[in-house]
This record gives C-alpha cells, structure tokens and sequence, in this order.
C-alpha cells in the first residue's frame, strides 16, 4: 500500500510540471498580444473560450467537468489579464477614463446640499468648502437636478453610514444621472435628543429624525419608550419641534442644528454604536481628480450568467487592486439584472488600474467610472 509521503512526492511532480506549463501558457499570451497590439484586435472571443471549455467537458468525468472548467476559466481569465496590460503598454487607452483626461479643478462657487440649515449635509458642505454660496433642497434627487441643469456647481449628499448601511436611492440617482464623483468626505456622526424650553425627559413621547438617523439610535429610543417619527432631515425635525408647542416631541439633531432652531439639548453623544460615521459625496456634472486621490468608483453591470461577477472580482484579485466597497441595484424594466457600483483603491494614471478598466469595457455590457477622489475624514465639530 501506498504511503501519503509517496502521493505527496507524486503530487509535487505533478505540480512541478504544471508550473512548467503555466510559464509558457502564460508566454503564449504575450505572444498572442504581440502579434494583436499592431490593431489592439479584440482579446475576449466569448465562442473560442466556449469550444475551450466544451472540450475539456467531453474530455474529463462527470464529477471532474465543473472543477476543469472552473480551472481553464481561470487560466484563460489569466492569459487575457496579461494581453491587456500589455496593450495599454503599447499605447492602448480606456474610453471610460477620458473624461477624466481635463484636470481643469471644479467650481465650488455655489453648492446644493440635502437638507436644511443643520443638516449634517450642511456641515458637510462647510467642511468641503468654507467659502461657497450653499442651499438646501428637500430631497436627493433635487441635488441631482439641481447640478446637473447648472444651478449649482457642486452637490452635497450622503451615501452610506457605518451602522444603517448604504442609501440605496443615492446609488439609484447616480445611474440616472449623468453626474461624476469628485470628492467624498467621512464624518462622525452622534446625535443629541433636543426638545422645547418646557419640556425634558419625561415629558418625550415622540422622536423625530431622518430614518437612517432613527435606526442608528433605534436601541436608544427603544431604552427610553420613545416613538420614532421618520422626518425628510434631521435639521428639518429640529425645526419641526422649534416650531410646536408639544412637549412630547423632540428632536435627534447635531447640537448646531439645536442651536439654529433655539432647541433645549437634553441628551447627547446618542448612538447604538461607538464608532458610527456617515460618508458623503461630492457630485458634479464635470469629472475632476485631485492630486491625493486613492479611491475609484465605478458602475457596471454583468450578464445573468453563472460565474461572471465572480470574474470581474478576480481580475481585481489577480491585478492587486483592493476592493472597498460592492453595492448592487436592481436594472429597472430587466429582470434579474443589476448594475454594481464597486469602490476601489488607486488612481486612474496607474498601468495595473488601466489594464483593468481595458479588460472591463472590452468585456461587460457596461462601464462607467464614477470618480477618482480622495475620501476625508472629519471626526469632531
């Protein structure tokens, strides 16, 4: 009988020999795209990869047809990562990257933020430029309109939140509009409990506040009895409360927005979680790359194949890009298919982040780069 120590022996001349192989497969690509990169003629051909995979499936057993496929679909994945990187060494460019080719930096002239006079959007916006003339709109999608017609220069609006997760309808508005990414700022959120002159702990029946600020409080306002009310903005609930005469209600606000509205603080440094922290994007209707820039957001969408976000991830992987964030959202009208907004680190000037969005708008059905920008963080007010 056999000793494990002889199959181990068997399995490192085996994988000695496969090492051997994958050196000049992989040779065999640059070869391929030296002979290609005279016309940059297509890399990915879909049927010559499918006749691949259909004979290593008449060639292996049932159990093993998965696992082989799996196995060419990654070497030749592989192959046309290394024809790509060498295409934009002999001179190929990204279309989805030109827009970016103007470094003219955005006008911050007049910005349009979510929300009142308050709102943590509005802080935001002071944070982003403390010289700009600044209003606010009701909702999210005013932001977008208000930037993209040319009122406003720049927009101002949250996108995700460390405990309450990402604002789906943000994502949705930036597949509607044709709008760019060029700054993002990370802020830390704690709230305080405020209410009018006459009233205080025991007379809160009612809390009022945007619902992502509701659920980042939900254990608290569950701790004290307290009912919650989902406002439009924070600061909009402040001015709510300002503005009746019930002393059952309050608001959850920043202690500015209490000031602005002549609120009574009650309550303060109020979260469910210790470190919670809300991240807002800077939207304008020209791309702009900062000189710190290190984060890339992009869209995309997949075909409603088995395996095909699994492949995009991989590239990522084999390219040592490192992913951030994945969001995904439902295509209207098209069933089963989503776009995924895809947040990663880099700047669109570096040779692995070029092969990259090649391969990626050489081969899905869609790309857009959102945005190359760097994200601050401000951590007290």
């Amino acid at each position: 009988m056999e000793t494990l120590d002889q199959i181990r022996q068997e399995i490192d001349e085996t994988d000695k020999q496969l090492t051997e192989l994958f050196i000049k497969r992989m040779s065999l690509a640059d070869r391929v795209a030296a002979t290609k990169i005279s016309t940059f003629a297509p890399i990915f051909r879909a049927d010559r990869e499918r006749d691949i995979l259909d004979s290593v499936a008449r060639a292996m057993s049932d159990e093993l047809t998965t696992k082989g496929k799996s196995f060419f679909s990654s070497l030749m994945l592989l192959s046309r990562e290394k024809q790509y990187s060498a295409y934009i060494m002999g001179g190929a460019f990204p279309k989805s990257v030109l827009p970016f080719s103007d470094s003219t930096p955005i006008s911050t002239e007049k910005i349009c933020y979510y929300g009142d006079i308050g709102s943590w959007c509005n802080l935001a916006a002071k944070e982003f430029s403390k010289t700009s003339e600044m209003y606010g709109v009701t909702k999210f999608s005013d932001v977008f309109h208000e930037v993209s017609c040319g009122n406003a220069s720049a927009g101002i609006l949250p996108v995700e939140n460390s405990t309450a997760g990402s604002i789906r309808e943000v994502y949705d508005l930036l597949s509607q509009y044709d709008l760019f990414i060029s700054g993002a700022l990370t802020l830390e959120i704690k709230y305080c409990l405020a209410c009018k002159e006459n009233a205080d702990m025991s007379t809160v029946k009612k809390v009022y506040s945007h619902v992502q600020s509701l659920a980042q409080c939900k254990e608290y306002l569950e701790k004290h009895g307290f009912s919650a009310e989902p406002f439009k903005n924070t600061a909009g609930a402040a001015k709510f409360v300002s503005d009746s005469n019930d002393i059952t209600f309050a608001a959850l606000c920043n202690s500015w927005a209490s000031k602005e509205y002549s609120l009574k603080v009650i309550d303060s440094a109020i979260c469910d979680e210790q470190s919670n922290t809300t991240r807002f994007i800077v939207v304008t209707k020209k791309p702009f790359i900062d000189k710190d820039a290190d984060t890339i957001s992009i869209k995309f969408s997949v075909d409603h194949e088995s395996g095909t976000l699994s492949h995009v991830l991989d590239i990522f992987r084999d390219l040592g890009i490192n992913i951030n964030k994945l969001e995904s959202r439902p295509i209207p009208n098209e069933k089963f298919r989503y776009s995924f907004y895809l947040d990663f680190c880099g700047r669109l000037d570096e040779h692995n982040v070029l092969a990259l969005l090649l391969q990626l708008e050489s081969e899905l059905s869609e790309l857009k780069v959102l945005g190359n920008y760097k994200i601050k963080e401000q951590t007290s007010w």
